[in-house]
């Protein structure tokens, strides 16, 4: 369809046309950002959930084996508290012994000699007992600094519980693991709304360039004069497929902007592939044979003998926003030949 615009509008018209393509450019980029974000805060949580996991069984390790400990300690007390006993009755058996002894007089020198050794044997064993004490004392004090780190205390069963943050603790590590877990959740939420914005821009867009596409802009003219170019190379050939397809090729090179061009028969069957450009030169898809004799501007080609330009629309293909050229191609006598048809990046054209 044709629409007819005041010149004097058409100027602002394009300008609010090239300042949709550009916020339209904003949708896509939004998006791969919150798939970027999305994705790095799923590995994040993914990480953090792993190694809390990690740090509890660990925590609960340590718990059982500062509980054994514990246990192991009170143990080796207990019988240190015995052995202590014991050496303190040597003594008070090896002084009664001695006074026996030397009230014994002659008699009782050979077992003073033993008594002294029971004597000596006493001491030794107490200045033991007091060393294996003070060791065991330090473990205990070691045992106790591991029970505060990881929340246990003698006697219960391991347990988690918050400590400050500045701790240098197992429990505050965790802490800090939970910590990274809650911000891989907000950046989650961050990766939601930003996709969200990018639909909204999209939507925005597209409904601002819908309803400028009716006018037609220097945009327009340009690419159909490109067109009429085309034509007039196509109208020196017999349509054969391999040379249209070369003028097709050479042509789509110079003019970039332009995403696919093709060409049907009389009766709407495309008698060409797509050709179709990609980083400034031509390449072929698929599309040869294909019937085009229901779509809307095959049928306004052929009831017209102007170049046809439809509205704008989102291409399939790439997302961009593009419109279709159709032109119909005739014999001098008026007699269809074909029509030539060619879809236009919008954005592309815009920005030359």
């Amino acid at each position: 369809m044709m629409y007819e615009s005041d010149p004097s509008n058409t100027k602002h018209l394009g300008r609010i046309a090239v300042a949709a393509v550009r916020l339209g450019a904003l949708g896509p980029r939004l998006a791969r950002l919150a798939e970027g974000l999305d994705h790095q805060a799923k590995e994040q949580a993914a990480r953090a959930q792993s190694i809390a996991q990690n740090m509890a069984a660990l925590t609960a390790h340590l718990d059982e084996a500062t509980q054994e400990l514990l246990r192991s300690s009170n143990d080796v007390e207990a019988a240190l508290t015995t052995v202590a006993r014991i050496a303190q009755h040597m003594r008070i058996l090896a002084i009664n012994a001695s006074v026996e002894a030397s009230r014994a007089g002659e008699h009782g020198r050979g077992f003073a000699v033993v008594v002294e050794e029971v004597q000596r044997l006493a001491d030794k064993t107490g200045a033991t007992t007091q060393q294996i004490e003070q060791r065991v004392h330090d473990m205990r004090a070691s045992i106790a600094r591991v029970a505060s780190m990881t929340g246990a205390t003698e006697g219960k069963q391991a347990s988690l519980k918050p400590v400050e943050m500045s701790t240098s603790t197992v429990a505050a590590a965790n802490e800090q693991v939970h910590g990274v877990a809650a911000l891989a959740s907000r950046q989650l939420a961050t990766a939601d709304e930003l996709s969200l914005m990018g639909a909204d821009v999209k939507a925005v867009t597209e409904g601002l360039l819908l309803a400028v596409g009716t006018f037609r802009f220097a945009a327009h003219a340009r690419a159909e004069g490109e067109i009429v170019e085309l034509i007039g190379q196509l109208s020196d050939t017999d349509l054969e497929r391999v040379r249209v397809e070369r003028i097709m090729e050479r042509w789509i090179e110079r003019h970039h902007h332009f995403e696919l061009v093709y060409l049907t028969d009389h009766a709407g069957r495309q008698i060409v592939d797509n050709i179709a450009c990609a980083d400034r030169r031509a390449r072929h898809e698929a599309g040869y044979k294909r019937d085009w004799s229901d779509r809307p501007w095959y049928r306004d080609a052929i009831a017209h003998s102007r170049i046809c330009i439809t509205d704008i629309y989102r291409s399939t293909a790439t997302g961009d926003f593009c419109f279709t050229i159709a032109a119909a191609l005739r014999h001098a006598g008026g007699e269809l030949r074909g029509v030539l048809g060619a879809d236009v990046n919008f954005q592309q054209l815009l920005a030359r």
